[in-house]
C-alpha cells in the first residue's frame, strides 16, 4: 500500500467513529438508453404561476419612446376576461395624449392612417388597458413598432 493512501485510510477510519453516519463510496448513475417514442421524463426547475384578478379598473404601460413616426404598429396579448386596450401618442412637445386607436388581440395598424395628424419627430405611445370584468387578468404583451427612414 502507498504511504500516502495509507495515510488518508488511517485518517478516514479515525474520522469515521466520530461521524453520526456512515462513510460510503459514491457510486456512479447508471446509464439509460431509450429508443423510440417512450422517455423517462424528470422534472426539475418547476415554476409556477397564480393570478389573482383584482377585479375591474383601468391602468396605463408605458411611456414607450419612439424616435421619428412610427409607421405599423402590432400588439400581441395574452389577455384573460373582458376588457380592451387602447393607443395613446403623446408627440414631443405636446401638451397631452391623444388616442390614437382601440387595439384587438394579433391587429396591426398603420399608424400615419389611424393618427390624422401632423408628422413629428419623437413620440411617447402608452397603452390603456381598460379590465371590464372581475376576470380580466393580462400576463403579458409584446408592443411592435416600425418607423420609416
Amino acid at each position: 500500500m502507498n504511504p500516502a493512501d495509507q495515510l488518508r485510510q488511517e485518517s478516514l477510519a479515525r474520522l469515521q467513529t466520530v461521524l453520526p453516519f456512515s462513510d460510503r463510496p459514491v457510486q456512479g448513475a447508471v446509464l439509460v438508453s431509450l429508443v423510440g417514442a417512450q422517455y423517462e421524463l424528470g422534472l426539475r426547475d418547476i415554476a409556477g404561476e397564480r393570478y389573482n384578478p383584482a377585479g375591474p379598473g383601468v391602468f396605463v404601460s408605458g411611456p414607450f419612446s419612439v424616435d421619428g413616426m412610427p409607421e405599423v404598429i402590432r400588439l400581441d396579448a395574452e389577455f384573460r376576461g373582458s376588457g380592451d386596450c387602447y393607443l395613446y401618442c403623446r408627440p414631443a412637445g405636446a401638451p397631452e395624449n391623444q388616442k390614437v386607436h382601440r387595439f384587438r388581440d394579433g391587429a396591426a395598424l398603420s399608424f400615419r392612417d389611424a393618427w390624422g395628424g401632423a408628422d413629428f419627430t419623437k413620440c411617447d405611445l402608452y397603452l390603456k388597458w381598460v379590465l371590464r370584468g372581475d376576470d380580466a387578468v393580462l400576463t403579458r404583451f409584446l408592443l411592435q413598432v416600425t418607423k420609416g427612414a
